[in-house]
């Protein structure tokens, strides 16, 4: 039983393993999706929107239920969705059943992330945090792998952007087997505070904490996909340059790894580490606006993936810290924000490339990043009832 209690952690590194592939990939290819079928940068948005829709929506659903079926058989189900939603988009003949694979897909995208992240939570207790991180990192290397083995798959082998899609479809087949054998223990519900005032602070407290940190995972996933998707039409259409963005796509997921497995052994500083990363994304998105020698924008981007890694871990950990015993619906509320940031952010990208161009673009995001910082802010401001940044626990 142990044994099958150890396998729970690599099958969950595996999972978000393929969801990096699929991401990473996706932000190479979305590019090139749209010029086979012949639509618009807004349309372009639209396409990527399309996925996060699916990841706002579906957690605020399944979230509550894993508490309830089985975290394990959601995740299950999740990833059957997400096999369906590759397949559709592989065989896909036009625009709109692209758009409505990708919206399949992002459906079981997103239960499977929230989900296993909460089954973490139940498996590790005060540990779960630095596991957190560790499969995030998986979830980073996929993201540098997809772009990269895409780009590999056209050059020598004359694939399309089709690969994108295949090879998660096939990690995914392949892990369901070891999911169906792992062992995972049953949500310990915390006891209800007895006190009045107690109970009332317990009532207060998921419109402030919560409303924070909801705003600032919507923000952070915006920044991050407006920064990730639209790399290569900043160098294509931007900067005249061409073949180049799986490079500047693995820097910055490269850099993801490396500051989330450093996130996962500063877990307790994860407080303090938010707050310098959304500062550090600010200027760095606002620096965008002023360069256009490639090097300086690999290494731009890849101080970007630096800064962003930590964050989504952070959020999420201080969630379930903050909620214990309500672990899938807490998870489930940060994946909607998740995709809401995610479905809200690139059709406005779109939008606004067309407008002003990508540059001012990308200064668009930095103010937004600016919000943030205001409410990280204000949640330690509440935390500890001053503007001063929460100790560490």
């Amino acid at each position: 039983m142990k044994n099958k209690e150890k396998m729970l952690f690599p099958v969950v590194c595996v999972l978000l393993l393929g969801l990096g592939v699929e991401t990473g990939g996706f932000q190479l290819s979305v590019l090139q999706m749209a010029k086979e079928f012949r639509i618009s940068t807004s349309s372009m948005g639209l396409m990527i929107g399309a996925q996060y829709g699916a990841i706002m929506l579906m957690p605020l659903i399944f979230g509550k239920c894993s508490d309830r079926w089985g975290k394990k058989y959601v995740i299950l189900g999740a990833m059957l969705v997400f096999l369906a939603g590759c397949l559709l988009i592989i065989a896909a003949p036009g625009y709109g059943a692209v758009l409505t694979g990708i919206f399949v897909l992002g459906s079981g995208y997103s239960v499977c992330e929230s989900t296993a992240t909460a089954v973490l939570t139940d498996q590790f207790a005060q540990k779960a945090g630095g596991y957190i991180s560790l499969t995030q990192s998986c979830f980073s290397l996929g993201a540098v792998a997809g772009p990269l083995l895409v780009d590999y798959g056209i050059r020598r082998f004359g694939m399309d952007w089709r690969l994108t899609f295949l090879m998660p479809a096939g990690l995914y087949a392949c892990m369901l087997i070891p999911l169906l054998c792992t062992k995972v223990r049953p949500l310990r519900r915390e006891a209800v505070p007895a006190g009045k005032n107690e109970n009332k602070e317990r009532r207060f407290r998921p419109d402030l904490v919560m409303g924070c940190l909801i705003f600032a995972m919507v923000i952070y996933v915006g920044i991050e996909n407006g920064t990730g998707y639209f790399a290569d039409t900043f160098l294509e259409l931007d900067l005249q340059i061409t073949g180049k963005a799986s490079g500047v796509i693995a820097a910055f997921w490269s850099a993801m790894i490396l500051s989330r497995i450093v996130s996962g052994i500063l877990y307790r500083l994860k407080r303090k580490l938010l707050l310098i990363c959304y500062i550090g994304s600010m200027m760095l998105l606002a620096g965008l606006y002023f360069v256009s020698d490639l090097s300086v924008v690999t290494l731009m981007f890849f101080l970007m993936g630096i800064f962003y890694g930590p964050v989504w871990p952070a959020l999420m950990g201080i969630a379930a810290e903050e909620y214990p015993g309500r672990t899938g619906a807490v998870t489930g509320l940060m994946a909607s924000a998740c995709g809401a940031g995610g479905a809200l952010f690139p059709v406005l990208m779109g939008w606004s490339l067309q407008l002003f161009g990508v540059r001012a673009s990308y200064l668009l995001m930095a103010a937004l990043a600016g919000l943030a910082v205001a409410s990280i802010l204000m949640l330690y401001r509440y935390l500890r009832g001053d503007w001063h940044i929460p100790s560490e626990e």
